[in-house]
């Protein structure tokens, strides 16, 4: 898992090393480049990249426009909660979990 907290620095990330990425999980107000935009972005080099697009509001972003510009998911924080997340990534993500003998760590912490 890598994080970032601008952006700019996302996608400049993503572009170094596109095909590392197996899923991204973004907020639409961040600090450099909006989330959607750096999707949109994403997706020109993977159109098939999964990405969650997260935000509390945004009078930008619609799930219409957001599914319309091949984000898999828009996913309005203030209404929903994880449960309803985890179901959305594992279609998106059909990749298996190591199991714990092949060096995950046994209690599930990452």
């Amino acid at each position: 898992m890598v994080a970032f907290d601008n952006g700019q620095e996302a996608l400049a990330a993503f572009t170094a090393y596109p095909d590392s990425i197996d899923l991204v999980v973004t907020d639409e107000t961040m600090p450099g480049l909006r989330g959607f935009d750096m999707s949109r972005q994403m997706l020109t080099l993977r159109p098939q990249l999964p990405i969650i697009l997260c935000s509390g509001y945004s009078a930008h972003v619609t799930p219409e426009i957001a599914q319309r510009a091949g984000i898999r998911r828009s996913w309005p924080s203030r209404s929903r909660s994880i449960p309803w997340l985890s179901p959305s990534i594992m279609p998106s993500h059909p990749k298996q979990p190591p199991s714990p003998s092949a060096g995950a760590p046994a209690d599930g912490n990452c």
